[in-house]
């Protein structure tokens, strides 16, 4: 559904490439960054994308906390200049002040070059949470050679000459300012991911002092290998004499643990889980594994998982890969190396010493209020005002 065509204009648009509900980028990113600022500063949101990977969705609009969510009809790859043209005709019937981009690609990457070119009244914004090109996604999701291009053409070209550039990481900060012009370094700003007020106090409240020694991995399990983890849980097992519940919680591989072995600890893998039980399910944890292979993808990223692990009071034990150190500081335990025996022995380390691990869950809860949603609205706010915005 469009825009209606008398639609009153909004301060700022939005602009993806993909359904809000699937994407983290979208619902977890940019959307408790829109309420903030709706809430806090009066702007007023609308997005505009397109749901290729939520066919149910194309068309269709709703209203979410006030702000107003379109999709394009048009979704396949074989209708490009039909989502661009509907993406177009969005904006000119928002009429927005400003346009925030969410991933320099597909889509969005599409409409913003045309922007660009076509020369467009309002201020482009893009937000870059991910390596896209080469070496990152490209090499990763399967697409097509000429979509490896594009994408690699349109991340460099729009983070280039964007009047801004949110990136969610310090590689991506670094990477974007080597890429713009010297006068125009001002406007690349760190944003990193954050977590809203509520769900900020949900998991909060989940956590609960240890009665057993309990270990979690909450992880899209994309960020090291299957053989590592199975290595790393067999040595923890091995110098164990006492039972220890693992709870598995991720999309992990069915087959994850069919040649562990394992003696000591009791694994249950809980799959994808509700989002209502999570404050329980990580709260209950006294120690969490928080494992990244040491790649440009994960040096790229910055993980809501590892905030929501900080905000249950989790002692965890994580790479010291891209931004972890950025973010949790001395409230996380990084391994010398990456090697499974060096994850072994800090995690028996902590699981028998209850309260260093207490500490250091505590730190990490106070710590994690710097990446609140509220706090990173009140830094985005300036970002949207050198822009432009009045």
């Amino acid at each position: 559904m469009n825009a209606s065509a008398n639609a009153s204009p909004v301060d700022i648009v939005m602009l993806g490439s993909f359904s809000l509900w699937t994407r983290g980028t979208l619902q977890s990113r940019a959307l408790p960054l829109a309420r903030e600022l709706a809430s806090s500063a009066g702007l007023r949101f609308a997005f505009v994308t397109t749901p290729w990977d939520a066919p149910e969705q194309a068309g269709n609009s709703e209203i979410v906390d006030g702000i107003p969510i379109y999709n394009t009809s048009a979704i396949l790859q074989s209708q490009v200049a039909s989502v661009a043209r509907q993406q177009l005709a969005l904006l000119k019937q928002l009429r927005p002040a400003l346009v925030h981009i969410f991933k320099p690609k597909a889509a969005a990457g599409l409409t913003a070059d045309l922007l660009f070119r076509l020369g467009s009244g309002a201020p482009i914004i893009v937000d870059h949470d991910d390596w896209e090109g080469d070496g990152g996604w490209n090499d990763r999701a399967g697409y097509s050679a000429l979509a490896r291009r594009m994408f690699a053409y349109q991340e460099r070209r729009i983070v280039r000459v964007s009047a801004a550039v949110t990136a969610a990481s310090t590689l991506l900060e670094t990477w974007a300012r080597r890429l713009r012009s010297a006068d125009e370094l001002a406007n690349v700003t760190f944003l990193p991911n954050g977590l809203s007020p509520d769900w900020l106090t949900a998991l909060r409240r989940g956590h609960a002092t240890p009665t057993e020694r309990r270990l979690v991995l909450y992880s899209r399990f994309a960020e090291f290998s299957s053989e590592w983890l199975v290595s790393t849980l067999q040595q923890i097992d091995y110098r164990l004499g006492s039972h220890v519940q693992l709870d598995i919680v991720g999309d992990a591989p069915a087959d994850l643990l069919g040649t562990a072995n394992l003696t000591w600890l009791r694994p249950t893998c809980h799959g994808y889980v509700d989002r209502a039980q999570l404050p329980r399910l990580l709260g209950s944890a006294s120690v969490a594994l928080y494992p990244y292979d040491d790649n440009l993808i994960n040096r790229s990223k910055q993980s809501v998982k590892l905030l929501e692990l900080m905000a249950s009071g989790c002692a965890i034990v994580a790479s010291d890969v891209g931004d972890i150190r950025r973010i949790a500081g001395d409230t996380v335990v990084t391994p010398t190396t990456g090697k499974a025996g060096d994850f072994a022995a800090q995690t028996i380390e902590l699981l028998e010493n209850p309260e260093r691990a207490a500490a250091l869950g505590q730190a990490a809860g106070k710590r994690v209020e710097h990446f609140s949603t509220t706090a990173l609205a009140r830094r985005l706010l300036p970002v949207y005002e050198r822009a432009g915005l009045r």
